[in-house]
């Protein structure tokens, strides 16, 4: 799968999501999660903006994932306090994340 097909499928699932809150809860918060963040936000704005409840205040793109999954993962696995634990996330444009840890 290219990130082309990964970006199509992800716009596409955040279209459909956007399209039922603005339907089913239109003042929700909403926390877009889905890579790439600084497209799939743009794409639930516009979607709010054409059914009318966009608001800026409640749209907001989540860049911290991988330093979560990270974190998770190193507080389960040696036993730590999540407050205890930092981890960093240096992400490439390749597929690959470099996680420090301590």
């Amino acid at each position: 799968m290219t990130r082309d097909d990964l970006f199509n499928i992800n716009a596409g699932i955040v279209r459909t999501l956007s399209e039922a809150i603005a339907k089913c809860c239109p003042k929700a918060i909403v926390n877009i999660i889905s890579n790439p963040v600084n497209s799939t936000v743009p794409i639930a704005a516009e979607v709010f903006k054409k059914a009318g409840t966009f608001d800026p205040k409640k749209l907001m793109g989540v860049t911290m994932l991988d330093v979560v999954r990270a974190n998770t993962f190193v507080v389960c696995t040696h036993y730590l306090v999540l407050e205890w634990c930092l981890v960093l996330s240096i992400r490439t444009q390749l597929s690959s994340s470099l996680h420090l840890w301590g």
